[in-house]
């Protein structure tokens, strides 16, 4: 009853530091009312500060909080931090040791830093996402920051007013496009979160949880930092003039006959984000593209870097193929697997367009996942 989210909805957000975000995004940030002091946890986007100003003063005149506690020093959390500063330059600032040197770089203020209240157990979760991310636990409410998060704009903030499919879909897509390089840490993290019980988890973004609701994404994530082991093949692949689509569809054909589970995306369709979701749960994936000016193509290769970045291809199986002209066809595309360690267990390439022969190949090639 003293906790009151004073965030903002982004209904037009689409885009997010390299993942697309069809749903919109919330920035949610907690007002915390106690008997001897005011809490604020974490700010909004700098563009949205009037209307985060007008609901923080439904609850409390901005000049009367006492600590302004930052969880993570990027952007859409801290956006808001230099108003709050300027509008109450005594206001007591809790954050990580790193958060602090960020902050400072970000905002170039002066900052009055403090330890955590009492009333709170602060812990410092360094890189997820970033070095000085952190989260807070107040009574039976864990403030999980990007932990457990989601990209959704609602008028809802839980997700039993919502649905809870979909919201765990979008907590999985935020997990690889966030979160996933950094899986290690996070099953860290949830290992000692497991000694506490909870009533709310209330994270940065997107709806919250109580406790039912929270043990199924909780338990999603725990699946997520293992390693996977899938029928699932993804094939990702781009074409010019048909024959590099005909032959992934031949090596789904390959797949299938051998118990396997093809998922076909072209990259002129598909965007980072999906292929990234798509690769969460998958061991194995095959990458298809014409040849460009003795490239793959454009659109194949900055997918796999995103990708690769986030260590969703990195050592996993693989099978490349691709049509050519004149000039070598897989060079680059093999290189670029072989950067991100993956093992490449089959490969075909042809001239212009499939002969009988050729076709077999492709459908062989399903084989090589076994």
């Amino acid at each position: 009853e003293n906790v009151f989210w004073v965030g903002v909805v982004d209904w037009a957000l689409r885009f997010f530091h390299g993942y697309t975000t069809p749903d919109g995004a919330t920035y949610n940030s907690y007002l915390i009312k106690l008997n001897d002091k005011t809490v604020l946890v974490d700010t909004v986007k700098a563009t949205f500060w009037d209307e985060f100003k007008e609901r923080i003063e439904r609850q409390v005149s901005v000049t009367k909080i006492d600590y302004l506690v930052v969880l993570h020093a990027e952007p859409d959390h801290s956006g808001s931090v230099p108003f709050i500063v300027q509008a109450n330059p005594n206001v007591k600032v809790v954050c990580s040791t790193p958060c602090r040197n960020i902050l400072k770089r970000y905002y170039n203020l002066e900052f009055n830093f403090c330890d955590c209240p009492a009333e709170f157990t602060f812990k410092h979760t360094a890189l997820q996402h970033w070095p000085e991310s952190s989260i807070m636990i107040y009574d039976k409410i864990l403030f999980s920051s990007d932990l457990f998060g989601q990209h959704i704009a609602s008028t809802e903030r839980f997700t039993e007013e919502f649905d809870l499919g979909h919201t765990l879909m979008r907590a999985e897509d935020y997990f690889a496009n966030i979160l996933h390089p950094f899986k290690h840490l996070v099953s860290k993290t949830m290992a000692d979160l497991e000694k506490y019980e909870f009533d709310y988890v209330l994270p940065a973004h997107g709806l919250s949880y109580r406790t039912k609701n929270f043990n199924e994404v909780f338990q999603a994530y725990k699946n997520l930092c293992k390693e996977q082991s899938s029928k699932t093949v993804l094939i990702m692949y781009e074409t010019m003039y048909g024959s590099t689509q005909k032959a992934a569809q031949l090596l789904a054909q390959g797949l299938i006959a051998n118990g396997m589970k093809p998922v076909l995306m072209n990259a002129q369709h598909t965007t980072h984000s999906d292929f990234a979701l798509q690769l969460l749960k998958c061991d194995k994936f095959c990458v298809g593209s014409p040849t460009l000016n003795n490239q793959m193509m454009p659109k194949v290769e900055a997918a796999l870097m995103y990708l690769g970045a986030l260590k969703l291809i990195n050592k996993k199986k693989c099978i490349v193929f691709g049509a050519a002209g004149w000039a070598p066809c897989l060079n680059s595309l093999k290189a670029l697997l072989t950067k991100y360690q993956c093992e490449i267990v089959g490969e075909k390439s042809w001239l212009y367009n499939l002969n009988e022969e050729e076709m077999k190949a492709m459908t062989d090639l399903g084989a090589k996942m076994l």
